[in-house]
């Protein structure tokens, strides 16, 4: 390792390691901040969800083919099964998880006292950040992998949603198609009944 010549370079290495501990110490929070925004936008993707299988299990379902309302059901369960999924992923980047942190506490305050050398406690001082920064680093590595594989998921889960609000419009459409029909075959029917008699 080479050695720092006079003691602004150890300032200059000092401040350049706080700078950094700083922005990795804020995008820990923004990556935290990220995943709450995230659940918010599931937690509304799942209440439209649960109002859509509401009225898939009152109505549709009971009154289609097998096939169709075997589709159904396994759209129902894939995709509960994603949101699930999707949920675990962003609860493990929201829970709370261990940093380093700088000490400061007596034996901090006995180490910048016994050194002779101002150069020596910036120095000490940067190698510490160093270790903080390394850490956050892979803390941010793991929150953003969670987020990814969170939202992949959501994507997946609500094109899949997409599908299932098609098939369910449809069939309503069908439904009242059928009922329609229905009635103008029976008021013919009666019509010309009416009419022979």
């Amino acid at each position: 390792m080479a050695e720092l010549n006079n003691k602004d370079s150890y300032i200059e290495l000092y401040e350049h390691q706080k700078y950094m501990y700083e922005i990795e110490k804020s995008a820990f929070s923004k990556l935290e901040d990220k995943a709450s925004k995230q659940l918010t936008s599931l937690s509304i993707l799942i209440t439209a969800y649960t109002a859509l299988v509401g009225i898939l299990l009152n109505s549709i379902i009971v009154n289609t083919e097998p096939l169709l309302a075997a589709i159904c059901i396994f759209l129902i369960v894939l995709i509960f099964i994603l949101f699930c999924s999707s949920w675990y992923s962003i609860f493990k980047c929201l829970r709370l998880q261990e940093v380093y942190r700088l000490e400061s506490n007596k034996k901090m305050i006995d180490y910048f006292l016994d050194q002779e050398y101002l150069e020596t406690v910036y120095f000490g001082l940067s190698t510490q950040y160093s270790l903080v920064i390394q850490n956050y680093i892979e803390q941010n590595a793991k929150k953003a992998k969670f987020i990814q594989d969170g939202y992949k998921i959501i994507k997946i889960a609500l094109i899949l949603f997409i599908i299932l609000v098609s098939i369910t419009f449809f069939l309503h459409i069908g439904a009242l198609f059928n009922e329609q029909r229905t009635k103008t075959v029976t008021n013919t029917a009666t019509t010309t009944k009416t009419s022979k008699s």
